[in-house]
């Protein structure tokens, strides 16, 4: 007996129900490095102080651009791809620090 009721612990209380949006991503209008902050193209809802982002490099790779069958084969990653985990410290409008 104890152990059926075990069970029905585990299945009724070992999920949660999620809904409503998990992420959110905003593209970077441009980035301040001597101060640490970026800014967006809007405000960005949502975001808080506090919060954990990941800033992500998504352009910047070079392709073939030659007229043959290696056309946009990645010929150098440059600096596509890097990214960071940060905090956001400071929220001031389409600012983040």
């Amino acid at each position: 007996m104890l152990m059926a009721f075990s069970c029905i612990t585990i299945i009724t209380f070992g999920q949660s129900v999620i809904t409503g949006v998990i992420n959110n991503y905003w593209e970077v209008y441009s980035v301040d490095f001597c101060n640490n902050r970026v800014s967006l193209p809007v405000i960005a809802t949502g975001l808080a102080t506090g919060n954990k982002v990941l800033l992500i490099q998504m352009t910047g790779a070079a392709i073939d651009t030659s007229d043959a069958i290696t056309y946009g084969t990645v010929t150098d990653y440059l600096k596509s791809g890097n990214y960071e985990l940060l905090t956001v410290s400071n929220i001031s409008n389409n600012i983040i620090t």
